[in-house]
């Protein structure tokens, strides 16, 4: 649920990347080229289909060649002549649009931005070592949670070397499995390996299984009735085992408390107020601290050590800025029109004088979410009071509970006791669910 609230495109571009495998299987280069080039403007990342297609076509030529050719010159002229237009229309229409995507760009902003943006960015994430020690985690987890996805693929590999007298799906198995093989290989050696990558390889499993099981519809019609049904029987239990065990995911993926969190924030939000959460919760309303807009794992670590290794990734493209710092942060959540932030695995990532100053500064209003909240010291002191309206005074006193109008600027506050100034917000706490009351952050963003 990390990014529940993100619109996330790479799936988009690799259904386009599996819709192109289908027009490769059916011999339409230029079609899938472009199908290809389509999925690269939506993201890069269907880089890995286009090297794949690359791949399965020279596979599957080089079989064709070794095994299946006549040896006249004429025939050995077409055989070499065929597979280079293929090629070639293939990967003309993917850089075609690829060309047309990059003049479009240039043209409204320059081709040094779009070009760094493409690819440059791309490549220094694709380098990015910082994940490392989360690989075997990552790993596990895809495992763990994909099990009927991933445990037919050796059965696809067993059936190449299997076939019969009227095995006509045995090319595009050759083919899917060769495609879907080099993907896998890719993402094997992407050091940024999130478990929802699993996603780049789940089309290409569909049309590979579709072939799989053509095959073996096909085999059993030759097989005993014995066979058949343990097999169908086999295919039944799996079925059922895949089922159960989504039914349980689904169950278990309880987004309530986020999306009631979201939206009360939404509600809490007046013109002028602003928020901070490590991660985009409402998007036509940013959030204004420069270093606090996308807390990922190198971020926050930059935030403790500022490494040379970890500035090339601080990029502007993801809310990164490599001048920040903790200062620079607490300097400018002093200026700000923050009035909530919202409580998270990020937040609490973050260094120590950062969850200092929001702590002395903010209180627990309900769920994840805390509201302004200055707490003024005993004695004397000056405080800025950043926001006009009514407080509510929380201390161990005979004043706590007590409410008082404030206007916005600097006063001196003489106590006998500390207490916090608590900003009263715009709807009542009472009429949230009680259920979501406590701070649960850790459900709030997984």
């Amino acid at each position: 649920m990390a990014y529940a609230t993100d619109i996330r495109v790479d799936l988009l571009a690799y259904w386009s990347g599996c819709f192109a495998l289908i027009w490769l299987l059916e011999k339409r280069y230029f079609l899938a080229g472009l199908l290809m080039g389509l999925g690269f403007a939506i993201s890069q990342k269907i880089l890995w289909y286009v090297f794949a297609g690359n791949i399965a076509l020279c596979a599957s030529w080089l079989i064709v060649l070794s095994t299946g050719l006549p040896r006249p010159i004429k025939n050995m002229e077409l055989a070499i002549t065929a597979p280079t237009k293929c090629f070639f229309s293939f990967n003309s229409a993917f850089l075609l649009i690829v060309a047309i995507y990059m003049a479009v760009w240039s043209y409204l902003s320059n081709w040094h931005t779009v070009y760094a943006s493409v690819f440059n960015e791309g490549a220094i994430l694709y380098h990015l070592n910082w994940y490392d020690h989360t690989r075997s985690l990552f790993w596990t987890y895809i495992l763990l949670h994909n099990l009927s996805l991933l445990l037919l693929y050796p059965f696809a590999l067993l059936a190449l070397f299997m076939t019969y007298p009227d095995d006509t799906s045995r090319a595009n198995r050759f083919f899917t499995t060769i495609f879907s093989l080099v993907i896998i290989i890719c993402l094997i050696f992407y050091k940024q390996i999130f478990p929802y990558y699993t996603q780049a390889i789940i089309p290409v499993f569909l049309i590979l299984y579709a072939a799989y099981f053509t095959w073996l519809f096909g085999l059993l019609k030759k097989a005993s009735p014995l066979t058949t049904y343990i097999i169908y029987g086999t295919i039944l239990l799996s079925i059922l085992t895949t089922v159960a065990i989504f039914i349980k995911k689904i169950n278990g993926l309880d987004g309530a408390y986020q999306k009631a969190n979201v939206i009360t924030l939404n509600r809490l939000l007046e013109k002028g107020d602003d928020y901070v959460a490590g991660i985009t919760l409402i998007y036509h309303h940013p959030q204004p601290i420069i270093g606090l807009q996308h807390l990922v794992g190198p971020a926050v670590d930059y935030l403790y050590f500022p490494k040379v290794s970890l500035k090339p990734i601080m990029l502007a493209s993801l809310e990164e800025d490599p001048t920040v710092t903790k200062t620079s942060i607490l300097a400018a959540l002093d200026r700000s029109t923050v009035k909530y932030f919202v409580n998270n695995y990020r937040i609490e990532a973050l260094p120590p004088e950062i969850k200092a100053y929001l702590n002395d500064q903010f209180a627990h209003l309900w769920g994840s979410i805390y509201v302004y909240a200055p707490r003024i010291p005993q004695g004397a002191h000056i405080t800025n009071i950043r926001f006009s309206g009514r407080y509510r005074i929380e201390s161990n006193d005979q004043n706590n509970g007590n409410i008082m109008t404030l206007t916005r600027g600097s006063y001196t506050f003489v106590t006998k006791n500390a207490y916090r100034l608590k900003w009263i917000p715009n709807i009542l706490t009472s009429s949230l669910k009680s259920e979501f009351s406590s701070d649960q952050w850790d459900r709030l963003v997984q």
